[in-house]
C-alpha cells in the first residue's frame, strides 16, 4: 500500500502542476468598433492638403522649366527654381503649422 501511495504521489510531483490554458493575445484586439486612423475626416484632409501642396510645387517647377528653358535651364531659370523650392518649403511649414493648430 505504501508503495502504491508513494509511486502515485511521486508521479504527480514529477509532472508538476497542470499547465493552465494559455491566452494568446490577438493583434488589434481592442480596435474593434472604433474607426481606424485612415478613416477619420482629419486624416483625409491632411492627405488632400499634402497632395495639393506637392502638386503646386510640381506645377511651379514645370512652369519655370517652360518659361526659362529652351532645352536647358538659363541662369535666371535656376534662380527661379531655387525660389520655387523656397516657396515650397515655406508653404509646407505653413501647412504644418495650420494642421497643428487644428487639434
Amino acid at each position: 500500500m505504501t508503495t502504491r501511495f508513494w509511486s502515485s504521489f511521486c508521479k504527480g510531483a514529477a509532472l508538476g502542476p497542470r499547465p493552465q490554458e494559455k491566452v494568446v493575445p490577438k493583434p488589434f484586439a481592442g480596435t474593434l468598433g472604433r474607426p481606424r486612423h485612415g478613416n477619420r475626416p482629419e486624416t483625409r484632409r491632411e492627405i488632400l492638403v499634402g497632395v495639393v501642396s506637392v502638386g503646386v510645387f510640381i506645377a511651379l517647377l514645370m512652369w519655370v522649366g517652360a518659361t526659362y528653358g529652351d532645352g536647358s535651364l538659363t541662369q535666371t531659370g535656376a534662380i527661379a527654381a531655387v525660389g520655387v523650392i523656397v516657396v515650397f518649403v515655406l508653404l509646407m511649414a505653413g501647412v504644418g503649422y495650420w494642421m497643428a493648430q487644428q487639434y
